[in-house]
């Protein structure tokens, strides 16, 4: 019976946390106004105060979310203003982000 118990426990335990813990993957490109990749940006997704890496070398972003709740994303980088975006969906998907021109130009 207490095996029984177990059992039935961690089923349900992983039940719950696969229905709330479902993230989606949102990746993209930055650039800016001449269409440069803009590379070290940083996404934050506000909602979890997630972080994505740095933007890489080509420009190419990527950061995991929630899936099916609304979700805003900033990007930012020193030279740049920050950008914002809203994400609801539930199945991954690509935004890439104009960050306008360089500060100080």
């Amino acid at each position: 019976m207490k095996k029984l118990l177990f059992v039935l426990a961690l089923a349900l335990c992983g039940f719950g946390l696969n229905a709330t813990d479902s993230e989606i993957a949102i990746s993209g490109y930055l650039s800016n106004n001449s269409g440069d990749p803009v590379q070290g940006a940083i996404v934050t997704c506000v909602e979890t105060s997630k972080t994505s890496k740095p933007s890489d070398f080509e420009g190419f972003y990527s950061i995991s979310v929630p899936s099916n709740r609304q979700n805003t994303l900033v990007y930012s980088h020193d030279s740049y203003s920050s950008q914002t975006r809203s994400v609801n969906s539930s199945s991954s998907q690509q935004i890439d982000v104009n960050m306008g021109s360089e500060l100080g130009r």
